[in-house]
């Protein structure tokens, strides 16, 4: 606020001065709370930028991540389609293996056949 010379010559000096000197400690007192306050914005802004940087690198971290994941889910898949091509060719053996068995059976059996059928030819021309 502002005193003009009749106030002061007409008042009391010294409760003037007095009013004065408060109303300067009060916006002493204001003004060094802003001055916090500024440095606190100060220190907010620094924090806001470090965490957009963080934040950057993170989105950047987790693209990669995410790409990673997409090759790993395609050889995934080739793997899996491998074994499933393997699967199948174990079942062919298999069963090639279970017809070879069944042909070396009658075979065994062919042979057991032949020699009987040779020792009794052997002893009828005896």
């Amino acid at each position: 606020a502002s005193y003009n010379i009749g106030e002061i010559v007409g008042g009391n000096v010294v409760e003037t001065v007095a009013s004065i000197c408060e109303r300067l400690s009060s916006v002493e007192e204001e003004c060094n709370a802003l001055a916090q306050s500024e440095k606190k914005a100060v220190q907010y802004l620094a924090e806001l930028d470090s965490l957009r940087v963080r934040f950057d690198e993170l989105e950047s971290e987790l693209q990669g991540c995410l790409g990673e994941k997409e090759k790993l889910i395609s050889k995934l898949e080739e793997r899996e389609d491998s074994l499933n091509k393997c699967q199948g060719k174990i079942a062919e053996l298999v069963k090639d293996r279970n017809s070879l068995q069944g042909l070396a059976e009658n075979a065994k059996h062919s042979v057991s056949e032949f020699q009987s059928e040779k020792r009794r030819q052997m002893q009828f021309l005896e």
